[in-house]
């Protein structure tokens, strides 16, 4: 139960995510492609084109991740985009250029780059490749959903308020207010 149960947990967490992320990117696309744009890790004429199909490609694992039979095909792509993301904001922090915005959230909350975001990227990363090897194939009792529900919820919020966190701790080192 356990096993079945912590498998759930990761699909809804990460369904939950990446169609709530893609279809934030969906809703302003031409700011997302400056984004895109900004990292400098693809020629530029490439950037429009990518910057229109990750949200796409997010949505779609998302829900890949809600159908049996395909979840795991849609961890692989969660994992895949995922390592994309953290090495774009590796090599920009690496390079120095830290004043340029995540991507990661609404347009109203523009985040930096900072290294909270490779530390929560590469904790991300380590939950799903846990939950690759795994196969929900088994039925799960009314209690294990319930409990997969409520603590999907929980770290969703927990989510949250870390990228929060994240985001404060760099609008303080960088001695600005949160408007």
């Amino acid at each position: 139960m356990i096993v079945e149960t912590f498998y759930t947990v990761v699909t809804l967490f990460f369904s939950y995510l990446f169609v709530v992320s893609g279809v934030q990117k969906t809703q302003d696309n031409l700011r997302f492609q400056g984004v895109v744009t900004n990292y400098k890790v693809l020629p530029e004429v490439l950037s429009p084109w990518v910057a229109r199909a990750l949200p796409f490609l997010e949505i779609a694992c998302g829900i890949a991740l809600l159908v049996p039979g395909i979840q795991n095909i849609g961890l692989a792509g969660v994992l895949i985009l995922l390592l994309a993301y953290t090495f774009g904001i590796g090599i920009n922090i690496y390079r120095g250029r830290t004043h340029i915005d995540c991507g990661c959230g609404a347009a109203s909350k523009p985040q930096l780059l900072n290294k909270g975001l490779l530390l929560r990227n590469s904790l991300l990363v380590l939950v799903v490749l846990a939950a690759l090897p795994i196969e929900n194939i088994l039925p799960m009792a009314w209690l294990a959903w319930l409990v997969s529900l409520f603590t999907t919820v929980f770290l969703s919020l927990s989510y949250h308020v870390f990228n929060q966190l994240i985001a404060n701790n760099d609008l303080i080192e960088r001695g600005e207010q949160h408007g």
